[in-house]
């Protein structure tokens, strides 16, 4: 089976932010991508309630602390998105579709819940152990 094996809440977070925070290769599967856009969409509203109670010292009406997580949050989203796509037999360039408005969105959106693919794809990592021998 090659399809990316179901994670928990706390083991895609850990997989997304501590395991392959820069990772674009590979698979990932849909609970590990649900899972970590659902903890970055509480981290984002933590963290801007947070900036909102703090203040602006600078008097900027910017909020650094929601600022601050969207730049840590970044990288790791698109590496998830990527292996997501990866995961359904896509190419990570299906990313740039969220750049087109409602249509692009949706069609994002179709991808991200289509069950992975149990065949190989192009996207694999090869396994080391095979290759070796």
């Amino acid at each position: 089976m090659y399809a990316a094996k179901p994670k928990g809440f706390l083991e895609s977070i850990d997989t997304c932010l501590l395991e392959k925070y820069f990772v674009f290769n590979g698979r990932a599967s849909r609970s590990e991508y649900w899972y970590f856009m659902l903890a970055g969409f509480l981290l984002l509203l933590v963290a801007g309630l947070f900036g909102s109670m703090i203040g602006d010292p600078l008097q900027t009406n910017i909020n650094f602390v929601l600022l601050a997580t969207h730049l840590f949050l970044f990288i790791p989203s698109l590496s998830v998105e990527a292996r997501r796509l990866h995961d359904i037999g896509r190419s990570a360039w299906w990313i740039l579709l969220i750049f087109v408005p409602v249509i692009g969105w949706a069609v994002l959106l179709i991808f991200h819940c289509m069950p992975g693919k149990n065949e190989r794809t192009q996207f694999d990592v090869p396994d080391l152990a095979a290759v070796a021998e």
